[in-house]
């Protein structure tokens, strides 16, 4: 029997917040203000333009909280339009302010160079401003953030996922229990991991139950039980996570804590294959065009808004890649294929996911471009790398395709590519 699956750290780092979470207070101190109840009665129904007509009058009064909310409505394109600089502005003096989220939102914005140039250290001291306040999700985001580092730090890592772990954070839990097995930044121990992939897992965090399932098939850490990990991969399973499916499919095909079913087997691993898409030319087809899911959709048809290509032409990242796909396509100007790619680098070399998600895409399909996998892998791996979940299976399918010298020629220039586009810091 070999299930193979890996322990994988869960590494969620939101930018978008729901408007539900929005309203966060300043840290100790902060003065309750007429209005702000008003503000968040309106987001919640989606009432966004009166939500706007309040919050304005109480940003031009100063009010941190307020500015905070209009920061969250430009970043989401609530009632106005979509603005990540604007947005990140009045994050920045929401967050010298003392308010958390915003704090938060300064850090995801430095990290990815959405609305202000990538600076990975300031982001690092925003996430750890926001930590400090004891909300366990920002103490999750600043231990996932420093666990990714080019040179990550495990130990620090360690410490925050802790205080999110003990607070109930499934998914710190996960990561916690996958430091603890292999003992990055803390002394290894086994049990403790079981215990962290536990209540993970009892909290419903998918990985965490795949992983607790693959202890109890080994005894590690936990007394070997397989009718134990077959419930645990079950549990998975239903949340359509491919690893577990192919886990469970070898417990079936094999009768280790269940009955020999085969058929049960098959349909399994067919599950999984369907979720993973079995070859590159489907998972392309699959993909289609992504578009960046933090952004508004513009409605193509319309004129390219002046201002916007004003802002793509001084460099803006997110001005670089709505434009590009305009220009790609002829969305609402004159087309220009050339003009379109160089934005699309351009975007992808200043921090964009997305951005290198689409030069892959459009590298794999020969789209615009000469076809070449090469290439592909090259803005697959980087776009992984910036977080692109759809680019990590697109990038593992080509790995799969192309020969091993190809491969390791491709993987060798995404270092200096990564260090030349971004003055060394993490994407």
């Amino acid at each position: 029997m070999m299930i193979n699956s890996a322990y994988r750290c869960t590494g969620r780092l939101l930018i978008l917040g729901a408007v539900s979470a929005l309203l966060v207070t300043s840290v100790a101190g902060a003065q309750e203000t007429s209005g702000l109840p008003d503000v968040e009665a309106a987001l919640d129904r989606q009432a966004y333009h009166s939500a706007l007509e309040l919050v304005r009058p109480l940003v031009e009064e100063g009010n941190p909280d307020a500015t905070s909310m209009l920061a969250h409505m430009f970043r989401r394109g609530l009632g106005l339009p979509q603005n990540y600089t604007r947005a990140y502005e009045l994050d920045r003096i929401a967050a010298r302010a003392g308010v958390v989220r915003s704090q938060n939102a300064l850090g995801h914005a430095l990290l990815a160079g959405f609305g202000a140039e990538q600076d990975i250290e300031s982001a690092l001291y925003w996430f750890e401003q926001a930590a400090l306040s004891g909300d366990p999700d920002f103490q999750f985001d600043y231990a996932a953030t420093l666990a990714g580092l080019p040179q990550p730090d495990f130990e620090a890592a360690a410490r925050w996922y802790s205080l999110a772990a003990e607070q109930g954070n499934a998914e710190a839990q996960a990561n916690l229990g996958v430091l603890y097995l292999q003992g990055d930044g803390v002394e290894a121990n086994e049990a403790e991991a079981a215990r962290l992939f536990r209540a993970a897992a009892e909290s419903g965090n998918a990985q965490a139950q795949n992983n607790l399932g693959l202890l109890r098939v080994r005894g590690i850490g936990v007394e070997q039980d397989y009718e134990a990990a077959a419930h645990w991969f079950g549990l998975a399973v239903d949340q359509g996570l491919a690893e577990a499916m192919r886990n469970l499919s070898i417990l079936h095909e094999s009768g280790f804590g269940m009955p020999v079913d085969e058929e049960a087997a098959r349909a399994l691993l067919g599950r999984a294959r369907a979720v993973e898409v079995g070859n590159v030319a489907s998972l392309i087809e699959q993909l289609g065009v992504p578009f960046d899911d933090r952004l508004v959709m513009p409605d193509w048809s319309l004129p390219m808004d002046p201002a916007e290509n004003a802002a793509a032409e001084a460099g803006e990242t997110v001005a670089l890649y709505r434009t590009a796909f305009r220009y790609l396509d002829g969305l609402g100007v004159r087309q220009d294929t050339r003009l379109g790619l160089a934005r699309l680098q351009q975007a992808a070399r200043q921090g964009s996911g997305a951005a290198a998600l689409n030069l892959c895409v459009l590298y794999a399909r020969g789209s615009r471009v000469p076809q070449s996998y090469r290439t592909a892998l090259v803005w697959c791996s980087i776009a992984s790398y910036r977080g692109q979940a759809r680019a990590e299976l697109l990038r593992d399918r080509l790995i799969l395709t192309l020969p091993p010298d190809v491969v390791a020629a491709a993987q060798s220039q995404v270092p200096d590519l990564l260090a030349a586009n971004d003055g060394g810091n993490r994407p």
